[in-house]
């Protein structure tokens, strides 16, 4: 049943999709909302590109826009008929915001849409986006898949290097957590990325 309506869903067109898509790269809520209410239009259809509607707003970083969607009906984590989702489109173009707001609404980090979002982030080579992730949950043994043994080979230094940290990190979480529990009073009021420094040294 579940695929019969993904089917639907992928080959109908939206209608008015010109002023729904000019609305949102616009950020206008108001004209927006106005279409969808007076139209009678599912806010799950895809575009004609095949791009659903919240990842589009994703990709124009509209976060008030992703938030509206949400609020109608759209899902976070659904796909468009390359496989691409809100989150891998807002990873592959870094759009900061929109990570941000597609995570608070429930964006599966872990999820592998057309790619994982942290995939999508290290074909970008940028290692803030992916120390970005790694802080949110991005899990890091999906890279020990052999399909992507040639990615990371080819990694810039300083990326392997922020991955290293965080699987690191990781290894000794058991061990930190015993040491902040005796020394409470003064590692629990550092802030975490300073705490990540440290438990290196542990």
């Amino acid at each position: 049943m579940k695929s019969l309506l993904s089917f639907f869903i992928k080959d109908s067109s939206i209608p008015f999709e010109d002023e729904i898509l000019e609305s949102i790269k616009s950020g206008n809520i108001n004209e927006l909302s106005q279409l969808f209410e007076t139209k009678n239009i599912d806010p799950k259809l895809l575009t004609k590109q095949g791009l659903t509607l919240m990842t589009f707003a994703a990709y124009h970083n509209k976060t008030e826009v992703i938030k509206y969607l949400h609020s109608i009906g759209c899902d976070a984590n659904q796909t468009g008929k390359n496989g691409s989702s809100p989150l891998t489109r807002a990873c592959y173009y870094k759009r900061y915001d929109s990570i941000k707001i597609l995570l608070d609404l429930g964006a599966n980090i872990n999820t592998k849409y057309d790619e994982y979002p942290l995939v999508q982030s290290l074909y970008r080579g940028n290692d803030e986006l992916i120390q970005f992730l790694l802080d949110h949950g991005a899990d890091t043994s999906i890279l020990h898949n052999e399909e992507y043994q040639e990615v990371i080979k080819g990694l810039p230094e300083n990326i392997k290097l922020v991955i290293r940290k965080h699987d690191a990190f990781k290894r000794r979480i058991p061990f930190l957590m015993i040491y902040m529990f005796k020394n409470d009073t003064y590692l629990n009021k550092l802030p975490r990325f300073v705490v990540k420094e440290l438990v290196m040294f542990i």
